[in-house]
């Protein structure tokens, strides 16, 4: 009976093991996935605020409004 609960504990070990590199791999993709998107946002969010200097703001100020 030892023995079997060695080896249980030996299978559930292994189990732990196995998922916890799963789990550590799918949070890593997903951690870069998210750094990915955040740097396509605020490239987004340069060329959004270029254009509306360019656009808006700019010929404005040249009137002098």
């Amino acid at each position: 009976m030892v023995k079997e609960l060695t080896d249980l504990a030996g299978q559930h070990e292994q189990i732990a093991e196995n998922m916890s590199s799963t789990v550590l791999k799918d949070m890593q993709t997903a951690v870069q996935e998210v750094k990915q998107e955040r740097k396509r946002v605020n490239e987004r969010h340069y060329e959004y605020a270029v254009f509306v200097y360019a656009c808006v703001l700019s010929p404005l100020w040249a009137l002098g409004l």
